[in-house]
């Protein structure tokens, strides 16, 4: 034990006696979860409800790792370590308990719009301190709702465990085992494929077991998580461009990407037809006849069908009528309101972005927070802090 502890205040660990661990979580009995490194207890220390995540001794280099980025790294948005401790065959990193869970359970107990946008804003900003504001930026690159836990309401980034400090970015080009180089948003670095699949950014799975992480490669996670929680309202808001709900991380990204270019390559053409928000089913019907006549002339009106379901189908995704809100400022929640309105086509064009293939189409994560934060403000009920 003393060995133990001595490794865990030298990574920055404040050490607590294992045997208050062990009685506090009544020997390990009340399980939260699990996930690739260690398992999650409920515990209580001092008083106060704690998480306790245990890690077999094997995997003592994980605890190490994880140990030592959480003592670097502190914000409001980042889950905080209370403290660590350990035996002959565990160790352990005691955590504040996260009052309604993950993400994916907040939102199953009725997390409404406000307070999602709010939790995912604070995760953004959480990451954004990670990647932007320290001297050496540390990439999470696990970032899924089972790492974004909701807490007072506010949102907490979790799991540091495959977390990479960015000192061993090395630039586009360069080889050679260690090569490092000073941080610079253009710069890589190889590494092991990492983190759950469908939340990985492509770039690291160019060739099945490497690849290549950057400065963007969580906001790609993100971007997928923010497709997740967006997606399903268009589902339940009976929006034709969704037959079925997706269900993997997968399906919802793609269904991201093309409703957000059906929005860019339709765009123009509902604006060319005088289509507005509150366009009538007549003004509709007005429109397609007059399609016909301009864009197919000698042709059958079948021809025309195609491309203006295209175009009328953007307009539902802009307003559909079949039991939605008239106004923008309705106090709905997305999947109950039956219009898109303009701060969640800006979400859904986030998310697009977010999840591009490559990196360079990515917006930064500052950036991704400065959206967020104005998507926030326009929601009903919403405000930045």
């Amino acid at each position: 034990a003393s060995s133990l502890r001595t490794k865990a205040v030298k990574n920055g660990g404040r050490w607590v006696d294992f045997d208050a661990v062990r009685s506090g979580t009544g020997d390990f009995g009340k399980r939260l979860g699990a996930g690739g490194f260690g398992t999650v207890f409920k515990g209580a220390l001092d008083g106060k409800q704690v998480a306790i995540k245990v890690f077999r001794a094997i995997h003592e280099a994980d605890w190490l790792i994880e140990m030592k980025v959480m003592a670097e790294v502190k914000h409001r948005n980042l889950l905080t370590m209370l403290g660590v401790s350990g035996d002959s065959t565990r160790r352990c990193i005691v955590l504040p308990l996260a009052d309604s869970g993950d993400l994916d359970t907040a939102i199953r107990s009725g997390l409404r719009d406000q307070q999602l946008l709010r939790v995912l804003t604070d995760a953004a900003r959480g990451l954004a301190y990670m990647l932007h504001e320290l001297p050496t930026a540390v990439l999470h690159l696990d970032v899924k709702p089972g790492n974004i836990l909701v807490s007072g309401g506010c949102g907490l980034v979790a799991d540091f465990g495959l977390a990479q400090l960015a000192d061993k970015l090395a630039p586009r080009g360069s080889c050679g085992k260690g090569a490092t180089a000073k941080l610079t948003k253009d710069s890589k670095m190889t590494l092991a494929r990492c983190g759950t699949e469908g939340y990985w950014d492509p770039e690291l799975d160019l060739t099945g077991t490497m690849g290549l992480a950057s400065l963007r490669s969580d906001v790609y996670s993100l971007g997928v998580v923010l497709a997740e929680t967006m997606i399903p309202a268009f589902h339940s808001a009976r929006q034709p461009l969704l037959r079925r709900a997706p269900r993997t991380p997968e399906a919802a990204v793609d269904a991201a990407q093309e409703m957000a270019e059906m929005v860019r390559t339709c765009g123009p053409a509902l604006a060319e037809l005088g289509l507005q928000l509150g366009a009538s089913l007549a003004e509709e019907q007005h429109a397609y006849r007059e399609l016909s006549r301009k864009w197919h002339p000698d042709k059958t009106t079948a021809d025309t069908t195609a491309k203006f379901q295209q175009i009328l189908d953007a307009h539902t995704l802009l307003q559909d009528r079949a039991g939605g809100c008239a106004h923008s400022s309705c106090s709905h929640t997305w999947s109950s309101c039956g219009k898109l309105s303009q701060d969640q086509l800006r979400f859904l064009q986030l998310a697009a972005r977010c999840t591009e293939e490559t990196r360079d189409g990515r917006p930064w994560m500052d950036e991704v927070v400065q959206e967020l934060e104005v998507i926030a403000t326009a929601c009903p009920g919403g405000g930045g802090r």
